[in-house]
């Protein structure tokens, strides 16, 4: 679990004025996980939880519903728990991404895209870009993904969006080559979505800042972890907006709709 997302639920719960709810975290191996979802359903009290890497793909066989998001990109971040403890499973990092890259207004839209990563937040990721308009999008890793040869299966299909040119290449390649992205992409990317955890990107993303002459115009969205570079987003800004729509799911009977959308500025606002 991201090390800020008790601050932001906690916090959000006293600006809600929810009162008798508390975010923590429990960690669980893909080997527990049937146990706690065991543990979770005899307790009778939970509303719901957060899932994080490995298990957001491992969560769908416990989960009695799916919301489309999910099924497309086979990932599910959000589970929430009824009355009667059925479980049905959410994805709310597709919003959170979007919404991240929207809040810089004075960014050009992702038409050509970099991701960095193949988990279940890329596969958001790519889902976010391509409802963004993206048209070229190049996924960045060390290994190939199986799903990068079936991107139309990511796609916002309820909007009819247009499947982008989705091409992989592996992260040496790709670091040996960033000086000129422009002939791994066909173009200089204008958005680069970062599902990297910060220690194995240390060691060369900083060059993007530092060299590249391309990298001033481009949008960098760090998703696991906080803004350290110029041009960048915070993640903490990722985990805000998905956050909030996560609180729409848990609490809808308790607040007005407007209420999740105020909060969610507070809270950027209090973590800057």
């Amino acid at each position: 679990m991201h090390s800020k997302s008790p601050e932001i639920h906690n916090t959000a719960y006293r600006l809600l004025g929810i009162k008798d709810v508390e975010y923590t975290r429990h960690e669980v191996t893909p080997a527990e996980l049937s146990k706690f979802i065991s543990k979770v359903k005899a307790d009778g009290s939970w509303v719901g939880f957060s899932v994080t890497m490995p298990l957001k793909s491992e969560i769908f066989q416990y989960c009695d519903t799916h919301d489309d998001i999910a099924l497309s990109t086979d990932a599910i971040n959000t589970v929430s728990i009824d009355g009667n403890g059925v479980l049905h499973g959410f994805n709310t990092d597709v919003y959170g991404i979007e919404q991240a890259l929207l809040s810089q207004k004075s960014a050009p839209l992702p038409h050509s895209s970099v991701i960095l990563g193949s988990g279940a937040t890329a596969r958001s990721a790519l889902y976010a870009l391509t409802n963004l308009g993206a048209k070229q999008i190049l996924v960045v890793s060390r290994r190939r993904p199986v799903w990068i040869d079936q991107p139309a299966t990511l796609r916002p299909s309820d909007q009819g969006a247009q499947c982008p040119v989705v091409k992989w290449v592996a992260l040496d390649d790709f670091i040996t080559k960033m000086d000129n992205c422009a002939e791994l992409l066909g173009e200089i990317p204008t958005t680069i979505v970062s599902t990297l955890p910060w220690d194995p990107a240390s060691t060369w993303l900083p060059r993007l800042a530092k060299e590249l002459p391309w990298f001033t115009s481009t949008r960098l969205l760090e998703c696991a972890f906080p803004k350290v570079l110029p041009n960048s987003i915070d993640g903490s800004v990722m985990l805000v907006h998905q956050a909030v729509k996560q609180l729409e799911i848990w609490f809808a009977n308790e607040s007005q709709p407007s209420a999740f959308s105020r909060i969610g500025e507070e809270l950027i606002d209090l973590l800057n």
